[in-house]
């Protein structure tokens, strides 16, 4: 089957399962196809402490960041965290959350995972492509609904 999205850019760059302890568990990458693996863990533990640091202050855990190149979605749950890192194209933020709700339904640990090597790379591979079909579905989605709105306002 051939890929809707083949030939334009990917909104989604990345997504990160992060454990509670600012471990990385998972990494899924979208552009690059590379494991940066210094990356990947220096990216989970900003994200980790940044999580912790509002906290202890009492603001709230955040689930947005702006960078200048990237936007930075995250949900926490009691046993990981999950950032999607997208490009900046504009997308509706409802959108973003019911992508964000999809990742965190498929992915579920029955224990506080304190080690990414605590993970067999059989469930790793089954999460990693599961995650994959989440995002190109969404990225198929946006795109159709895109130009659908292209077309609708065309025809004013």
């Amino acid at each position: 089957m051939a890929k809707k999205n083949k030939g334009r850019r990917k909104v989604i760059e990345s997504v990160y399962i992060i454990s509670r302890t600012g471990l990385p568990l998972l990494y899924v990458d979208f552009v690059s196809q590379e494991d940066d693996v210094d990356a990947v863990t220096l990216f989970s533990g900003i994200i980790s402490a940044i999580q912790v640091a509002m906290a202890e202050i009492d603001v709230g855990v955040p689930s947005f960041f702006d960078t200048e190149k990237n936007e930075i979605f995250m949900n926490v749950t009691e046993k990981f965290a999950i950032a999607v890192v997208k490009n900046q194209e504009p997308i509706d933020r409802n959108e973003m959350n019911k992508l964000m709700d999809q990742i965190q339904t498929l992915v579920s640990f029955d224990q506080e995972v304190e080690d990414f090597s605590t993970i067999s790379d059989e469930t790793k591979n089954k999460i990693s492509k599961k995650i994959r079909e989440i995002v190109n579905n969404w990225e198929d989605y946006i795109s159709e609904r895109e130009a659908t709105k292209r077309i609708t306002e065309s025809l004013w």
